[in-house]
């Protein structure tokens, strides 16, 4: 049905092309793309349109090697960078919080993906490599967006052999798509004829995957000019410009809005960099980048924040912040929780913002207002804010922004969400997911199943055969070891029509999970002293304490922080005070100090002397010296409190402590899950050796003291002592035998 209502509408559906000439191939009046057209087209090109009435833009082969060769060379961190073709920006799927790849599941399925697009840019092209599946016989692609109408790529058919089997390029034309808020929202359909038809199959069976790919920008990247969009959702660094000995005051507030940033980014996690002041009164001059920002935060700055235009060629602008002590916090706590409610302008004063009050906290649709003040941004009523007790413990699936709760089609269908325990308020002990759905009522002879598992694990399932009714009810309660950093919790429905073929669009099935399903939750702790216990013990709130206020310290601190902030979206909110403050609290606190007696004897693997690090049955594996600098990640508890602790020690000779402290930050901070690559509860580098996540605490290694062999000199006394000593009864031995044979002279007979 799907495929005669694009027919219907006028709609280009073209199949894989072979080499063609350059008159083939249509073109726009652009002159790039008509010196283009001069180019032969390659055969792994697949043809993108839209209506009829449109022109396609084409890739001729040597600009699509060049995209195609940076794409491929591209791993781990891929980078942001502009082409030699036309000066295009290419951004490729893991720099762009994509992914690896796109996978398009199922023989009838959609998927949504959103692509960031800076601003001044403008969307032209999505290139991948396309790898079908081999049950696949024939089928296609639908993709639309706002501002177009729906486009296809046809797969073709094995049967006429249009269908090519090896892995082949494709593009997708994005020319027209509406940009909003720096990205814009695809949304890809696959329609899929399999040679296995059989809804009941165990395989995966019928997809298509989008690999090692990117979308390609043009356009001339403007600076910002409004508080409420100086954050692009494509952001690969950030520069935090704060006092080279910077109060509390400014390390919380720069903390705030590294944290505020790391949620609005969508890509991967920005490189987050702090620069010290020279002068905190006056702002830096800074170049521009679409994908890089600078932000100063400074109590000798005006109050409020200011987008600042530098004065040089580059034109780069700057977001200021500035007040003094507590009404600079409360501008970074604003920016921080609800930086889209700001109002858009150049300057924005913050005179009132109280999350914590009767008003609750500034929601989305927060209104904003002139008057002799300043600006001031209106929170919700009370009445809008009250919450009920019994809620604390009870979070809907609409509550958790869980909103795709419905699958439609036919075979396997497949739901999954995230839900992190920092989103339910902090740790818990015990779970239970009960609620209810709708579903289309089978017809006679037709079969449905759902599954629902809890990180793989299958927690509950049943049969919908014989229920007229098309409503089912659930009621799981969760295992401990089930209750990680993360719930993932996997919906899976499947579905065999009555003719027991997987027809695209024969007889469609729906199933409905309703929004107002609750997960019931008990606070509490059940995970041991680890790296497992953060963020969410660090919810509602957590205490800062560092050694000394400088940038440095400061910097390792919010570096920290904003890897934790990766991998949860409820808002973390520090307090930052002085170290002893931090370590004799009695809530949970994050300590960033130089190693002490008083910060060593938290640790095991701390020690005035040598000791070495082994494993129950005594093998060795590793061994620490005096003379070697170290940097330490631990996660301990002390009295009931949680700990996590950031400390070094400084060596005799080589890398200093610091510096090692920030080589442990820079081997987790900057990747997509940051935080979640840690396991055990330590996590530590030294001169000379890599990063190493090990659990001291929970009896897997034993810290074992060992002594350092003496230098030569000291190992020779003994040995030359013991060699005197021989020497004198080798002698003495001699002297006695001498004197009996004069006292005693032998006879011979």
């Amino acid at each position: 049905m799907v495929a005669a209502t694009v027919v219907a509408l006028g709609l280009g559906v073209h199949s894989s092309i072979p080499p063609a000439s350059a008159q083939d191939v249509p073109v726009d009046e652009s002159p790039d793309i008509a010196d283009e057209a001069e180019r032969r087209i390659g055969e792994a090109v697949i043809s993108v349109n839209g209506p009829v009435a449109d022109s396609t833009a084409w890739l001729g082969t040597d600009e699509l090697a060049e995209l195609s060769a940076k794409l491929d060379d591209v791993a781990g961190d891929p980078p942001i960078e502009v082409l030699e073709t036309n000066g295009d920006w290419l951004i490729p799927f893991e720099a762009g919080g994509v992914g690896t790849h796109v996978s398009l599941a199922g023989q009838v399925g959609e998927t949504v993906v959103q692509l960031a697009v800076p601003d001044g840019f403008q969307p032209r092209y999505l290139r991948a490599t396309m790898t079908i599946s081999p049950d696949v016989d024939s089928g296609y692609i639908e993709y639309s967006a706002e501002g177009i109408e729906t486009r296809t790529i046809n797969l073709g058919s094995r049967r006429d052999g249009t269908r090519v089997e090896r892995p082949q390029v494709v593009v997708f034309d994005l020319r027209g798509i509406d940009v909003r808020r720096e990205k814009i929202t695809l949304t890809i359909r696959n329609r899929l004829r399999s040679e296995d038809t059989a809804c009941t199959t165990t395989l995966q069976g019928a997809w298509v995957d989008l690999n090692a790919g990117g979308w390609v920008l043009r356009g001339a990247p403007t600076p910002p000019t409004q508080v409420n969009t100086f954050i692009p959702p494509l952001l690969t660094e950030l520069e935090l410009h704060v006092p080279a000995e910077p109060t509390s005051n400014e390390a919380e507030a720069a903390a705030l809005v590294a944290l505020g940033v790391v949620r609005n980014v969508i890509g991967n996690a920005p490189d987050i960099s702090i620069v010290p002041l020279d002068d905190p009164g006056v702002l830096p001059q800074v170049e521009f980048s679409p994908t890089r920002r600078s932000i100063v935060v400074s109590e000798a700055l005006s109050a409020g924040l200011h987008i600042v235009t530098s004065k040089n060629d580059q034109q780069g602008s700057l977001l200021a912040l500035g007040g003094d002590g507590e009404q600079l916090v409360r501008e970074a706590a604003a920016m921080s929780g609800e930086y889209r409610a700001l109002t858009a302008g150049t300057i924005v004063d913050v005179s009132h913002y109280d999350p914590d009050g009767e008003a609750a906290t500034l929601a989305s649709w927060a209104t904003a207002r002139y008057d002799e003040d300043g600006l001031e941004i209106l929170p919700v009523s009370s009445a809008d804010s009250d919450i009920d007790v019994a809620r604390q413990t009870r979070f809907t699936l609409d509550e958790l922004e869980i909103f795709d709760l419905g699958t439609t089609g036919v075979g396997r269908m497949e739901m999954l969400w995230f839900i992190d325990q920092a989103s339910l308020g902090g740790p818990v002990e015990a779970a239970r997911l009960r609620g209810e759905g709708r579903f289309t009522p089978l017809a006679d002879s037709a079969q449905a199943t759902i599954s629902i598992f809890f990180n793989g694990v299958l927690a509950h399932a049943e049969n919908l055969q014989g229920n007229d009714a098309g409503h089912f009810e659930f009621d799981v309660t969760l295992t401990p070891e089930l209750l990680t950093r993360t719930l993932g919790l996997q919906v899976i429905v499947d579905y065999t029509p009555p003719s027991g073929f997987c027809r695209p669009g024969e007889i469609p099935f729906e199933l409905q999970v309703d929004p107002f399903t609750e997960l019931i939750v008990v606070p509490g702790q059940i995970q041991d002293p680890s790296f497992d216990r953060y963020p969410q013990v660090f919810v509602p709130e957590f205490r800062v304490g560092l050694d000394a206020y400088s940038h440095d310290r400061v910097a390792l601190a919010i570096r920290t922080l904003a890897a934790l902030q990766r991998i949860t979206r409820e808002p973390l909110e520090p307090d930052f005070v002085d170290l002893q403050t931090a370590m004799a609290t009695n809530q949970p606190s994050f300590l960033v100090a130089e190693d002490t007696a008083d910060i060593g004897q938290y640790l095991d693997l701390l020690a005035d002397e040598p000791l070495a690090v082994a494993s129950e049955d005594r093998v060795e594996l590793l061994r620490f010296d005096v003379d070697v600098g170290r940097a330490i990640l631990s996660a301990y508890e002390l009295e009931n409190n949680d700990r996590l602790l950031l400390t070094w020690t400084e060596g005799e000779i080589g890398v200093s402590g610091p510096e090692l402290a920030t080589d442990l930050i820079d081997s987790f901070s900057s990747r997509t899950d940051s935080f979640k690559t840690l396991f055990g509860d330590t996590y530590l580098v030294s001169e000379g050796s890599p990063p190493l996540s090990i659990s001291v605490r929970a009896g897997e290694v034993q810290p074992t003291p060992i002594q350092l062999a003496p230098d030569y000199l000291q190992r020779a006394v003994p040995f030359l002592i013991g060699l005197l000593v021989a020497v004198a009864g080798v002698v003495l031995f001699v002297l006695m035998q001498r004197r009996r044979s004069v006292e005693h002279p032998r006879r011979f007979y």
